[in-house]
């Protein structure tokens, strides 16, 4: 089993190294693409690039999630019955749970895993107590509050070689049967004052652009996004990760994956 993963990314300089260096212990192939960084994060992906990262290249049209679709069309060839792609690697995503262990233990029946989003949060508290430096490595051991539910996305899907995916669609079509369980990361959305503050105005240059945006992202200043730590809870609480609910389960209804496990058993779909 090889787990190839697909990472689009902008100006994520004080991230970059640290997921890359991350995700090279569990996928055996990085494909990044660069949607037209400014800030050097080119720069440290070429720099790391070896037999597991490869920087693809650098193209700053308007960002959609479909985007990863010409990325995954570039390098599907790569993928072999048994292998995994992790269809989007986020700068800020650190997985908890070990996917190689996670993968390997999935029947064959079940075509795609998703996310369990541990939302890690800076809190006014944290604002008062410490300086932060804008570098994510000095950080991240400041970073320890998160939200008390979590969020599921599609993460991981099985390869099959009549997989289709088109620049229309932000995850392959036909994806298939989800597995029950979802697999746990912890997401470092807001690292910073500094680092906020640029996502939010980088945003706001995206919808300018005609750009993606996530309607859920209305601030316009970095204290806007804080949160106190009453509401959240800790990391060293030592809550178990795995029983935070999420807010959207992919789960298919009963009536569903009947007919998805007839339509995928009969080879009608992938």
């Amino acid at each position: 089993m090889k787990i190839y993963a697909l990472s689009v990314v902008k100006n994520e300089a004080d991230v970059i190294e640290a997921n890359l260096k991350a995700a090279s212990k569990w996928a055996d192939k990085i494909f990044v693409w660069d949607n037209g960084s400014t800030d050097g994060t080119w720069e440290k992906i070429q720099a790391l690039a070896d037999d597991i990262i490869t920087p693809w290249k650098q193209d700053a049209r308007p960002f959609r999630d479909s985007l990863r679709s010409m990325l995954y069309n570039a390098h599907k060839h790569w993928g072999k019955p048994g292998d995994w792609w992790c269809i989007k690697l986020d700068a800020d995503e650190f997985y908890y749970d070990d996917p190689r262990q996670f993968l390997a233990k999935i029947p064959l029946k079940y075509h795609y895993v998703c996310s369990r989003y541990i939302q890690l949060m800076i809190t006014e508290e944290d604002i008062a107590e410490y300086q932060f430096t804008g570098s994510f490595e000095e950080d991240r051991e400041k970073i320890n509050y998160f939200h008390k539910l979590a969020w599921a996305e599609i993460r991981f899907v099985r390869h099959r070689d009549r997989l289709a995916w088109t620049e229309k669609t932000p995850f392959p079509e036909h994806v298939g049967i989800v597995y029950p369980e979802l697999i746990t990361m912890l997401h470092y959305q807001h690292r910073s004052p500094q680092q906020i503050q640029r996502r939010l105005t980088q945003r706001k240059e995206a919808i300018a652009k005609g750009g993606y945006h996530s309607p859920h992202i209305t601030q316009s200043h970095w204290r806007e996004v804080l949160r106190h730590r009453k509401d959240l809870y800790h990391l060293k609480e030592g809550i178990d990760l795995h029983t935070i609910p999420a807010e959207n389960k992919y789960l298919h209804q009963p009536h569903k994956l009947f007919i998805k496990r007839l339509l995928h058993g009969l080879k009608i779909l992938p």
